[in-house]
């Protein structure tokens, strides 16, 4: 009789436990699913983001920058020896303007959709940051040994770069950035980018700071993994790492 007993408390508690294993499993399989839903919205808001982007930069581009040219283009055919040399030298600040709003529509357009990035690849859309950046007088190291990325994780990158450079430059008041890209010997896709800025205490800012949220969002959704080195007064160091089977090229 107790041994009776004793085998179907082994086979109810077996069962039990099976059940356990399958409710834990099904609720794992509807995190993952929601996780996985939750990912291809996002994606497909980068994907509608960049196409508005691409829209916005040739409307700078086209429009804007049409603009101020044939602005220039009338301002130049004034018959100069007929002004005053006062009205010259308005016209000579005129121009000048003109140009400064040129280059930030050029720069505009750019940062928007960088033609480079589709041209010449993340390295040649890189080196336009000097350019991007000039009036701020930063200085940038640049080295990029990466190539054949797919493009979604490329496209990816520069934006998350793009995200650093600018905190870096406009909040951290930074002089000098390094940007490094390289495949490690594990094979892993290694980016850092590492600033003299002031720093910050990265708790503080994290929960306030709506482009460190994108930066992580977007490195969560490509399944990056982001690391922030920073206290106040040392500068910062962002590191993202990918392994090879989610940035190689498909």
């Amino acid at each position: 009789m107790q041994e009776s007993i004793f085998t179907s408390i082994i086979i109810i508690t077996f069962a039990f436990s099976i059940i356990l294993i399958g409710v834990i499993l099904l609720i794992n399989t509807y995190h993952k699913s929601i996780e996985l839903k939750n990912k291809e919205i996002f994606i497909s808001i980068i994907l509608a983001e960049e196409k508005e982007r691409e829209r916005l930069a040739r409307d700078v581009h086209d429009e804007l920058g049409g603009i101020i040219t044939s602005a220039r283009l009338k301002i130049g055919s004034i018959a100069s020896d007929d002004l005053a040399k006062e009205d010259q030298l308005k016209l000579i600040e005129v121009e000048a303007v003109l140009e400064m709003a040129s280059v930030s529509a050029r720069n505009a357009s750019m940062a928007l959709s960088p033609v480079a990035l589709k041209k010449f690849g993340l390295e040649g859309a890189l080196n336009t940051f000097p350019n991007l950046y000039s009036t701020h007088q930063a200085v940038f190291e640049i080295n990029c040994t990466v190539h054949e990325l797919n493009s979604s994780v490329e496209i990816g990158i520069f934006r998350m770069i793009s995200e650093i450079v600018n905190n870096s430059i406009k909040y951290a008041q930074a002089k000098n950035i390094n940007i490094d890209l390289s495949i490690n010997d594990k094979e892993d896709l290694l980016i850092t980018v590492l600033d003299n800025g002031i720093g910050f205490d990265l708790k503080l800012v994290s929960e306030n700071s709506n482009g460190i949220r994108n930066i992580q969002n977007r490195c969560e959704v490509l399944n990056g993994q982001l690391r922030i080195v920073t206290t106040p007064g040392n500068g910062c160091q962002y590191t993202i790492t990918f392994k090879k089977e989610y940035y190689e090229k498909r």
